[in-house]
């Protein structure tokens, strides 16, 4: 591992992709460490690679030339070779999420160099590829001498699926930096950090999702509470959406939000780590109700801090309930007021089965616990 050229592909900007590389460095001081970033990098995120290289594929241009596919898929390629004239310098080829782009530069990789390539398969990646984009996530994959996922019900959904007989499939699963922060206000009461944030802190709070992204189905939960105004008294609503989605879903959801007699607070700017930790411990409960997802890390945080989180029979949780972590599960949206009602008219008792996640949910998904696993892909 020392000594070591890595070039990374992804979201340069993604916490994720930032705190990985920090705890590597803190592993390895010595590693070489650049980013292919699928979107233009922040400032304040060049620092944290060697070299950060750039591709932007939403730009006007990009969208109206990939309504050609073979001209979409020769300027990918001189985009690619532009950026890095030397690609075959690398150890390690490393793709953070298979969408569409990363899959044309896996195959675009083996192609023109004999480094290793790793991909590292998120959730919505996996889970939302059409039908039509089947062949080339396999073909991508296929090449691949490392697959990681970060769930075994992922992994073997993954492996059935492809009928996949390689023995080249890996659990690593990313930290939670977060948790950091949370351990460090284990001793503030709930209360007083409602009071930090301006909220009333004689309400119940619950946050519903983490993002903007329409896959957290925001309008279909919030037409759920319009079952649950006899408690408007007694909740407030938390929206974080800082990233994700776009205005007009902003607006709709706003507009929604307007609508109902329930206090809310929404979270639409960059947050800091402590703000974003103080939201998780100040919160009661926990609505997550994703069409997609691997291993929701927001959620796993929300649990750390012994909120009653209300998530879906249908998402890849299968590994948090076999290790022991208490949550709430429905079958479908329409099924979320009548659950909501069953936890509001006696809190105390939904709230006694989440005293042991926080130990648990340390125990998997602390930095220190999973960078190991991380590390030995590049042995």
């Amino acid at each position: 591992m020392p000594g070591k050229k890595i070039l990374l592909f992804g979201n340069a900007n993604h916490q994720f992709n930032i705190n990985y590389v920090k705890w590597l460095r803190r592993k390895y001081d010595n590693v070489e460490i650049d980013i292919l970033s699928d979107r233009p990098a922040k400032e304040a995120t060049h620092s944290f690679y060697d070299h950060t290289y750039e591709i932007n594929f939403k730009s006007l241009f990009f969208r109206l030339i990939k309504q050609i596919p073979i001209l979409g898929n020769i300027y990918s390629r001189l985009i690619l070779i532009s950026n890095i004239r030397d690609i075959s310098k690398y150890d390690f080829i490393h793709i953070q999420t298979l969408n569409l782009h990363a899959a044309y530069f896996a195959l675009f990789v083996k192609k023109y160099c004999d480094s290793r390539l790793i991909v590292s398969i998120w959730g919505s990646d996996y889970y939302t590829h059409s039908k039509k984009h089947r062949n080339i996530f396999y073909k991508s994959c296929n090449l691949a001498d490392r697959i990681t996922f970060t769930n075994e019900q992922t992994r073997d959904h993954f492996t059935k699926e492809f009928n996949w007989e390689k023995d080249n499939v890996s659990i690593c699963r990313f930290g939670l930096t977060p948790l950091e922060g949370l351990k460090r206000m284990r001793h503030q009461r709930r209360k007083e950090v409602k009071r930090l944030l301006g909220w009333d802190a004689s309400r119940i709070a619950i946050t519903i999702g983490y993002n903007l992204s329409l896959n957290q189905q925001h309008l279909q939960i919030l037409q759920e509470f319009t079952n649950l105004t006899e408690y408007a008294d007694q909740i407030e609503l938390i929206l974080p959406i800082t990233y994700g989605g776009n205005q007009k879903y902003k607006n709709e959801l706003l507009s929604v939000l307007e609508g109902l007699p329930f206090r809310y607070f929404v979270y639409d700017q960059f947050l800091s780590d402590e703000a974003v930790s103080q939201i998780r411990w100040a919160s009661d409960i926990m609505v997550q109700l994703q069409r997609t997802d691997q291993f929701s890390g927001s959620m796993l945080e929300h649990l750390f801090a012994r909120n009653v989180v209300v998530t879906g029979s249908w998402l890849p949780y299968q590994t948090m309930i076999n290790e022991g972590i208490k949550f709430e599960e429905i079958d479908g949206i329409h099924e979320l007021s009548d659950v909501l009602k069953n936890v509001l008219s006696d809190y105390d008792k939904f709230y006694q089965t989440t005293v042991a996640n926080d130990e648990v949910v340390l125990r998997l998904c602390s930095w220190e616990n999973n960078i190991l696993s991380w590390i030995q892909l590049y042995n």
